[in-house]
């Protein structure tokens, strides 16, 4: 199995204390996150395959 649930490792979903949690924080870590999916899907799309 690749994914695992969640519902595995945190009964009730979730993880963690969120108080700690801001609006700055929360836009950083989703644009690190768009940011390396991009490079990601541009890097794939450059990959030659083997047939």
């Amino acid at each position: 199995m690749v994914f695992s649930d969640i519902g595995d490792y945190a009964p009730i979903g979730t993880q963690g204390d969120p108080r700690g949690a801001t609006a700055e924080n929360g836009q950083r870590i989703w644009e690190t996150t768009v940011a390396y999916l991009a490079e990601a899907a541009v890097k794939f799309s450059q990959m030659k395959l083997k047939a």
